[in-house]
């Protein structure tokens, strides 16, 4: 299972990181934007409301 996980992120990743690169103008300004996604994400993620099951 670990493998074909492996293999998956092995071969989207580029994909991920080029169509920014061409539509940004470089590297450096793919990866900030990705960065930048993955902060909000992370940020949102963190201030969601959890769901408290009742106690019995």
């Amino acid at each position: 299972m670990w493998t074909s996980a492996l293999f998956v992120g092995q071969f989207v990743c580029p994909l991920v990181v080029l169509a920014p690169t061409g539509a940004l103008g470089g590297l450096g300004a793919a990866l900030a934007l990705l960065g930048a996604v993955v902060v909000v994400a992370v940020g949102v993620g963190l201030t969601r409301p959890v769901a408290v099951a009742a106690a019995h």
